[in-house]
């Protein structure tokens, strides 16, 4: 159950504990009340202060998600222990002080979205859809939900980039959960992997390989220097099987495990896989010096893909497989496009992506045009509008400087 640990106390001097407290703790209160109490709640605490006549500890508790009821119990050491929620802590507060109208924002904590989850896939109540994921289904909506993320950034959408966010958080949280409940791992174990791998990653940063240890003031990091030790560092990872590498199987699959390719994913977007591929190629060696080699080998690509959609449209080639040519030819232009992307230090993704938001833009500018011309949508659906006048139409959405 999501909570938050709860310290209630009473000081002497609200004004110098509210200075300090704020100081330690990284925030000002969430309420104050002048010269009488202040209430901080952060992520993990629920902090109350009251002015008094002397300083004292007033009871310990937690602050709950859900609780039938205020209860108040002691502990072995005489201490009293409190259990609250938000909603009943406020309404306390508003009995205590009348004058005050204490009305809390939930400001939920990754605490609670993991609770949230939990609670959606508990069998007695919990959410029918949820229930019946698993790995393989939530699959296509973190694909989704990253590509979504990625056109809200373009857009510079930041009030929907955050709200995108929150969907590709909820992604990592969702499997969390599934492999918790098949006891395959838990949350604390994905976040201190990644924390202790960047903390591998990073000895210009993190000298000792600890949070806080850092480098000598005054001293500089060598940024070629830096990329050298992120290479080496990620192959010591994998030769101790620190990075997900298999430790087990044949020769063969142990060979494959450790090629240049190997750690190039094969689940990424075909575009940006084949530029990973062509970087690490590049890595050895394996790379044109310079653009002019990267157009002749697009144009002699083109040429053959065009000698092959030639033979099947004339039918000398009508034997099965020559469609696969075709595939591996087309497939061949696409490749060299990335690599000539590469050269440009374009992202071919990122490129393809603008292009596609263009034609969108300009297509719908046709569709608009039409209306007010008055073309019905069904109309149009039922291609009775001629390609000239869309033509026509294009040619203008292309000279407008918004499209």
């Amino acid at each position: 159950m999501a909570r938050r640990f709860h310290l209630s106390l009473d000081c002497t001097d609200l004004q110098q504990t509210i200075n300090e407290y704020s100081s330690r703790l990284g925030c000002r209160p969430t309420l104050i009340i002048n010269g009488q109490f202040a209430l901080w709640r952060t992520p993990e605490l629920n902090i109350c202060v009251r002015q008094a006549t002397e300083t004292r500890l007033r009871h310990l508790g937690w602050e709950l998600a859900e609780s039938d009821g205020v209860s108040n119990d002691l502990d072995c050491n005489g201490i009293e222990w409190a259990t609250f929620t938000l909603q009943q802590q406020a309404e306390e507060i508003r009995q205590c002080w009348p004058g005050v109208d204490y009305q809390p924002e939930d400001d939920y904590s990754l605490q609670d979205l993991r609770y949230l989850m939990s609670r959606l896939r508990q069998t007695a109540d919990g959410c029918p859809w949820d229930l019946k994921q698993r790995f393989d289904t939530i699959v296509p909506h973190t694909i989704e939900e990253t590509y979504e993320l990625a056109e809200a950034i373009e857009r510079r959408d930041w009030p929907h980039v955050a709200e995108e966010l929150g969907d590709y958080l909820f992604q990592a949280v969702f499997y969390c959960q599934m492999a918790e409940e098949a006891g395959y791992f838990v949350w604390e174990d994905v976040v201190g992997s990644i924390t202790r791998k960047l903390l591998r990653r990073h000895p210009h940063v993190f000298p000792d390989g600890q949070l806080g240890s850092r480098r000598s003031p005054g001293s500089t990091v060598d940024p070629d220097e830096i990329s050298a030790n992120w290479k080496r560092i990620k192959a010591e990872e994998k030769s101790l099987g620190l990075s997900g590498a298999s430790s087990v199987g044949d020769a063969s699959s142990s060979m494959q495990a450790q090629a240049l390719l190997s750690d190039v994913s094969s689940g990424l977007p075909a575009l940006q896989r084949a530029t990973r591929l062509q970087n690490k190629a590049a890595e050895v060696g394996f790379d044109w010096t310079e653009l002019a080699p990267v157009f002749d080998k697009l144009r002699e690509e083109i040429e053959e893909l065009g000698v092959e959609i030639g033979a099947d449209q004339s039918g000398r080639e009508s034997r099965p497989g020559h469609h696969t040519r075709i595939i591996d030819e087309l497939g061949d232009v696409l490749f060299c496009c990335v690599n000539l992307a590469r050269f440009l230090k374009i992202d071919p993704e990122a490129a393809l992506r603008h292009v596609n938001a263009k034609f969108t833009s300009r297509f719908n500018y046709i569709e608009e045009a039409l209306v007010k011309q008055g073309i019905s949508r069904e109309r149009w659906l039922a291609k009775a509008v001629s390609l000239d006048t869309m033509e026509a139409l294009w040619g203008e959405a292309k000279r407008s400087p918004h499209r």
